[in-house]
C-alpha cells in the first residue's frame, strides 16, 4: 500500500506507522472482547488492550507536542476506556491515521524537544532535542515491539491471528532474503 499526503509525497516514517497501526487494528478485529483483556499470565502482566492504550499513549504524546512544544512519553492514560474496549481503540488508531496523513514535510522535519523518564529507581527525566520524524520512527519501532507481545497473548488465548504481525522491518527483509 503507498501512502501519500495532502503534497503528493510519500514520507517513509509516515508510511511505517500506518503498517503498524493497520497491524494493530487488523489484530483487534480478530479479537473476541474477552481475548483484549486476556492476561497472559505469567508471561505477560499486561493485556493486548493495556499493551494498545499504550501505544496510543505514545502517539497523542506526538499530536500533544504541537500545543505543548515537548513530546512528553510519560503522559499515560493507564485504566482508560481503551484497555477494554477494542472498539474506542480502533477508533484512536483511525484518528491517529488521519492525523499522520495529515503532516506536512515541514511538520514532519521539524524540531522538538522530547521528555522521558529515564530511571527505574527514582524520578529522573531527561529532556533531549529530536525532530517529529525521529519520534514517528521510533513509535512505530515501538508499537512493533507491543505487537509482538500482543501476539503472544493472543497465542496464549488461542485467537486465530496473522502469525506474521510484530516483526521488525529488518527481520522481515531478512526472511524474505533468505528464501
Amino acid at each position: 500500500m503507498t501512502i501519500i499526503n495532502r503534497n503528493n509525497e510519500l514520507n517513509l516514517s509516515v508510511l511505517a506507522n500506518i503498517e503498524v497501526i493497520d497491524q494493530s487494528i487488523a489484530l483487534l478485529t480478530l479479537l473476541t472482547e474477552q481475548q483484549y483483556v486476556y492476561k497472559a499470565l505469567p508471561y505477560l502482566e499486561s493485556s493486548i488492550g493495556e499493551h494498545t492504550r499504550h501505544n496510543i499513549d505514545l502517539y497523542i504524546a506526538l499530536m500533544s507536542q504541537r500545543d505543548s512544544g515537548v513530546v512528553d512519553y510519560d503522559v499515560r492514560h493507564r485504566g482508560s476506556s481503551v484497555e477494554i474496549d477494542s472498539e474506542q481503540a480502533i477508533t484512536q488508531f483511525e484518528k491517529i491515521k488521519r492525523w499522520l496523513l495529515d503532516l506536512d514535510k515541514h511538520t514532519i522535519e521539524s524540531n522538538t524537544a522530547v521528555k522521558t523518564e529515564v530511571s527505574i529507581n527514582q524520578k529522573r527525566c531527561a529532556i533531549l532535542q529530536s525532530t517529529i520524524e525521529r519520534e514517528l520512527i521510533f513509535v512505530s519501532s515501538h508499537t512493533t515491539h507491543h505487537l509482538a507481545l500482543m501476539k503472544v497473548a493472543a497465542i496464549c488465548c488461542e485467537a486465530t491471528i496473522d502469525m506474521n504481525m510484530g516483526y521488525a522491518p529488518a527481520t522481515t527483509t531478512y526472511q524474505r532474503e533468505s528464501r
